[in-house]
């Protein structure tokens, strides 16, 4: 069946449909409607301001009332101004180095130090005493170090001491006071040694010249250092 035509109503009817219109009302807001909000506002703030300055009290001004110190009498006046003299002279008089302590100072220019007057005056008994109370510590004595002089075994015995800093490189000496420098408390016995082995003499020079050597011919460097550099000689 065709489609049949639109009838001349319809296409009127379509031809007149409605349409929006934008002439009536400005919606958008204007410039000076802003303005006086703005204005508006700043007010409304000014008057909360003013209104919270009134509300907070004002600080109260007391007035405190200060006692004059009593005035001194004349005793007490005079115990202070006594006690103010004699701070006075604690503060100005200095202690007077004594002759003692110029002594060490004098001692210590020349390269010596206490420790080192000490090891001075040390006696072949109290080496032999010292060396006695470290055999006494170990569990078996030394028996490879039977044939040696007392002076050799108590530097071999400082030469294995770590914690006196390493041997190798090191005069035995330097090595001793270096730990000395450094508060290692190395013992002064050894020093002891180490100054009878650089006076040298032995008991040779005492034949000769009438004058008893204390040298034992222990060497300047440590024994395991003369080992490893090969100067030591085997004797079959």
């Amino acid at each position: 069946m065709p489609r049949g035509r639109k009838s001349a109503t319809a296409r009127a009817s379509s031809g007149g449909q409605s349409r929006l219109s934008f002439n009536n009302r400005v919606t958008k807001t204007s410039a000076q409607a802003q303005r006086d909000e703005e204005v508006a506002s700043a007010k409304k703030i000014s008057q909360i301001e003013d209104s919270l300055q009134q509300e907070q009290p004002e600080p109260e001004v007391v007035d405190v009332a200060v006692k004059d110190e009593p005035e001194l009498g004349p005793t007490q006046q005079k115990i202070e101004n006594n006690e103010q003299q004699e701070t006075e002279q604690i503060v100005e008089e200095e202690p007077e180095p004594s002759k003692a302590s110029a002594r060490r100072r004098v001692k210590a220019v020349k390269g010596k130090d206490e420790r080192e007057i000490a090891a001075e005056k040390i006696t072949d008994a109290q080496l032999r005493k010292y060396w006695q109370k470290e055999e006494d510590s170990r569990l078996a004595p030394r028996v490879h170090q039977e044939t040696l002089p007392l002076h050799e075994k108590i530097l071999r015995h400082f030469d294995l001491s770590s914690q006196y800093g390493p041997c190798i490189g090191v005069p035995r000496l330097t090595r001793w006071r270096r730990a000395n420098t450094l508060g290692l408390q190395p013992p002064i016995e050894v020093l002891a040694v180490l100054l009878r082995e650089e006076e040298g003499g032995d008991a040779k020079e005492e034949m000769h010249y009438g004058r008893k050597g204390r040298s034992q011919g222990c060497g300047k460097m440590a024994y395991i250092d003369e080992l490893g550099s090969g100067r030591v000689v085997l004797v079959e």
